[in-house]
């Protein structure tokens, strides 16, 4: 029996669209719920990125809140003059933290 191959590109990058400045001091509670969804992007040479697909189908309310989150979302200036991150079509990974997602449907 043959495993299905993922053809889908690796990620070049993750991007955790969230912002949170007590993650550290929540972690060392116990556990705290992070989310990864995989997709198509372009990013633009000022670091904004703009989403194009995603390889799995995501609920509409995933969909929403990551757009919302992309709206103000900009990859470091550091990162692409380093050229660890370059503008053009590719595939990335965007983190987020469910919680946030909860608070923002409210």
């Amino acid at each position: 029996m043959e495993e299905p191959v993922d053809t889908t590109p690796k990620a070049t990058a993750i991007f955790w669209v969230d912002k949170d400045k007590d993650y550290q001091a929540k972690k060392k509670d116990g556990p705290l719920s992070l989310r990864t969804v995989k997709a198509r992007v372009e990013i633009d040479s000022l670091g904004k990125v703009n989403l194009l697909a995603y390889t799995k189908p995501q609920s509409q309310r995933i969909k929403s809140y990551l757009q919302y989150r992309l709206e103000v979302f900009r990859v470091k200036k550091v990162m692409l003059d380093s050229g660890f991150v370059k503008p053009g079509v590719q595939y990335v990974q965007l983190r987020y933290l469910p919680g946030k997602l909860d608070a923002h449907h409210r």
